[in-house]
């Protein structure tokens, strides 16, 4: 009849659409983060922030090397 109908093919679209939507989600609020804007507008999304001075981002990059290197069991190496 038609492929709405198939639960199991719409539950599999539904969870890999939903999977990309999140990924993509997670990947601008990740940008956003790090981003030295201080006014940042992203489709309904407005925020308007103060910056970090250089000490704390470059503090805070450090921190997210440590985070990657301990999810990836490699040894934390000082730059």
């Amino acid at each position: 009849m038609g492929w709405w109908l198939n639960v199991s093919e719409l539950i599999l679209l539904t969870g890999a659409l939903g999977a990309c939507c999140g990924g993509f989600i997670a990947l601008v609020c990740s940008n956003m983060r790090m981003s030295r804007c201080k006014k940042i507008k992203c489709c309904c999304f407005e925020c308007d922030r103060e910056n970090l001075t250089p000490e704390e981002y470059n503090k805070e990059l450090e921190n997210q090397h440590e985070i990657e290197h301990q999810a990836h069991g490699e040894p934390n190496q000082n730059v």
